[in-house]
């Protein structure tokens, strides 16, 4: 049933965010091929993309960046505007040695992050209702916190 699969994709969304915090890569990645498996088509385009994203982050910090960048060009593919997409895409570039391609693609990143800011900040800005503004209040951390990521891939490797 519908009602009960959504449950437990919002459940596993949680798990997902708990191996993120604990930086626990390969249960990351885990939990990323299992929310292929049992969420694609609950939600939407943006929550389909989330376990290739998070397939994506791991396989990074785990060093298989061949992996990272099928999982980031999945991700892109599903839902284009995912600015984690391109910045794992331009981690696992950077990787493959692949610098050209990699300013490319976090110049994309930047782009999308700047815009989404823009449109969350209109929305934030807008007298929100309070039950909005928390969603809110969080894709604005995560777009800081994306942001900061991508200046310092920048720093590091196109300065």
């Amino acid at each position: 049933d519908k009602a009960r699969q959504r449950v437990v994709c919002n459940e596993h969304f949680d798990l997902l965010a708990a191996a993120i915090t604990t930086s626990d890569w390969k249960e990351l990645n885990r939990l990323g091929e299992r929310y292929n498996k049992i969420c694609i088509g609950v939600f939407g385009t943006a929550e389909d993309a989330a376990g290739h994203e998070q397939i994506a982050s791991a396989s990074v910090e785990l060093g298989d960046f061949r992996k990272a960048l099928t999982a980031s060009e999945k991700c892109i593919a599903l839902y284009y505007a995912t600015a984690g997409c391109h910045i794992s895409k331009t981690r696992s570039l950077i990787g493959l040695r692949r610098v050209s391609d990699a300013k490319s693609s976090l110049a994309i990143a930047e782009k999308l992050i700047e815009r989404r800011l823009q449109v969350v900040a209109g929305q934030s800005a807008a007298n929100a209702p309070a039950s909005k503004r928390e969603e809110l209040r969080e894709a604005l951390n995560l777009l800081k916190a994306q942001g900061e990521n991508a200046a310092s891939i920048k720093a590091r490797h196109f300065q």
